[in-house]
């Protein structure tokens, strides 16, 4: 997965990384 796709899929779940 790519680091782009983590953080959308991040903002998705609720990933502190993407949610911060």
């Amino acid at each position: 997965m790519s680091e782009h796709t983590r953080r959308q899929v991040g903002r998705e779940t609720c990933t502190p990384g993407s949610a911060a």
